[in-house]
């Protein structure tokens, strides 16, 4: 009987330890969230390959507001896709995204920084967007590396 109670003790103690290693809750407690859920199911591993539209967690260091942290956004354009901010909003490959939020706009304008581009997504770079009209995303803070994306992430609720 000891040795069945140490071999399960055993067994949850590696059971969780891999749980802990491999997956994670996130949480966005933000009063202006960026995506409509509050609550992630977080895969930790780097994806091989990155999909267009998937969700992803990735390490945030573009600039000073939220530099280190974690944050889950949408793969929204990936290398080679084309890539218009305007006065109408974001466009990949032709296809609207999404406006450009005022806010953001006269930050930085007021930095003397254009908010307005087009361009091409080049390889080992990934534009991540929020989905909601005050997300602060790609559009103001640039593209992301692709191996600064360390999860896969489900939205739960």
């Amino acid at each position: 009987m000891k040795n069945l109670i140490a071999i399960l003790l055993m067994a949850t103690i590696i059971s969780v330890s891999y749980l802990q290693q491999t997956f994670a809750l996130g949480f966005d407690m933000q009063a202006s969230r960026c995506l409509p859920w509050v609550v992630y199911w977080i895969k930790k591993e780097s994806p091989q390959a990155v999909k267009r539209g998937e969700l992803y967690q990735y390490r945030f260091d573009s600039d000073e507001l939220l530099a280190g942290n974690n944050l889950v956004k949408y793969a929204a354009a990936i290398p080679g896709d084309r890539v218009r901010l305007d006065g109408t909003g974001v466009w990949i490959n032709e296809g609207y995204w999404g406006p450009m939020h005022p806010v953001q706009v006269e930050r930085l304008l007021g930095m003397d920084k254009s908010p307005f581009a087009t361009f091409v997504i080049p390889n080992g770079k990934v534009l991540m967007l929020g989905t909601l009209p005050q997300t602060y995303d790609g559009r103001y803070a640039g593209l992301v590396d692709l191996n600064a994306l360390n999860g896969t992430a489900t939205p739960l609720w």
